[in-house]
């Protein structure tokens, strides 16, 4: 069952209508057009963000108030891919040039943007599994600094306010 609820959780993230980043997303095994492969994207964005277990409160839980846990979840995870989205990729990855041997062509003198580089080196897993961990930090030294306690394993669920979400913006910015 707890397999079901996370897959659920993952696929509504992922295919959501409104997802900017799915677009920068490789769905189809190794592919060299697109910077992200959806493995790295489990492996980061979902290990990081998605509690990993059934929640013992009812499915509806203050959804009256829209703070339901899963779905406030779900909604700042791809608020969160909509901000590297747009700061990381938008305008700066070249779908023309791709993802294939990039390091190599810069070394044979092929003339490749500084955007462009900037968003495949920022998409290797190992690199976006660092700097995702840091917005982690962030979103929990907020918390600390307010005074909220929070359960770091469910830090999604918890509604960011707006000088919360400038300061991601900002990070991931700069």
């Amino acid at each position: 069952m707890r397999r079901y609820i996370l897959d659920a959780v993952r696929d509504a993230i992922t295919h959501h209508p409104d997802n900017k980043l799915k677009d920068y997303i490789e769905f189809g095994g190794k592919g060299k057009e697109r910077p992200l492969s959806y493995s790295s994207v489990e492996k980061t964005f979902y290990s990081f963000f998605i509690y990993g277990d059934v929640l013992e409160t009812p499915l509806n839980h203050r959804m009256e108030e829209d703070e339901n846990p899963r779905e406030l979840e779900k909604e700042q995870i791809q608020k969160l891919m909509n901000v590297v989205a747009d700061k990381v990729y938008a305008g700066q990855n070249d779908p023309a040039i791709g993802t294939a041997r990039i390091e190599s062509q810069i070394q044979k003198g092929v003339d490749v943007s500084e955007g462009h580089l900037r968003a495949f080196r920022l998409s290797r897993e190992e690199i976006l599994y660092a700097w995702l961990r840091l917005i982690r930090q962030i979103v929990q030294n907020y918390f600390i600094t307010i005074g909220k306690p929070i359960q770091e394993d469910k830090l999604f669920q918890y509604r960011f306010p707006e000088p919360l979400w400038d300061s991601i913006e900002n990070f991931v910015t700069s």
